[in-house]
């Protein structure tokens, strides 16, 4: 089976941000069922799918594509006004955005690439970490060579327990990232 790879569920981040669908963070009775039966194959199951603390704090969210392995990723702006809101940089004209995907096929391979340094190329203001149980790692990176990145941090997350791999470009800084992962349950 194919490996996803963060830079690959990143690139979607960079599009055009316009959509005519959007969809709100609370999934139907349906969508819960099949979240939970394992069937992904709508936005609505995905995010039924999501942890629930990480869910509350998202808003207007739409499909971003897919993975290499064919799962459905999900892109969302951090609620306005939420507990989260505050750990990124972004505003009313550019929004912070995480972009995410359930994958139990990819989650542990993504898992391991942060905790070994595969994505650590820059070697200079980034940092990994892991939870106590070692299922869930993220790391977190300056990358002022994105733009309109200038003063943000980014964050390539992954979990083995909830099979959520997380992208976001839009941090205030490491210890914000850090602080956002506690604060949504991811850490």
């Amino acid at each position: 089976m194919a490996v996803a790879v963060v830079g690959a569920t990143t690139m979607y981040l960079l599009g055009n941000g316009k959509s005519e669908e959007t969809t709100t963070t609370q999934p139907t009775a349906a969508a819960t069922s099949s979240a939970s039966a394992g069937n992904l194959g709508s936005r609505e199951a995905v995010l039924a799918a999501a942890p629930s603390k990480f869910r509350e704090n998202l808003d207007k969210c739409e499909l971003g594509g897919t993975t290499e392995t064919g799962r459905l990723k999900v892109q969302c702006q951090i609620k306005e006004g939420s507990s989260a809101y505050s750990y990124f940089a972004g505003d009313a004209i550019s929004p912070p955005i995480v972009t995410f995907n359930i994958d139990p096929d990819s989650s542990d391979i993504e898992r391991r690439r942060i905790t070994e340094g595969w994505y650590d190329t820059r070697k200079k203001d980034t940092e990994t970490v892991e939870n106590g149980n070692k299922t869930a790692a993220a790391f977190i990176y300056s990358d002022t060579a994105t733009s309109g990145s200038n003063n943000k941090y980014s964050l390539a997350y992954a979990s083995t327990e909830t099979n959520l791999i997380l992208t976001s470009f839009d941090l205030k800084d490491k210890e914000s990232a850090k602080a956002y992962l506690q604060a949504a349950g991811l850490m």
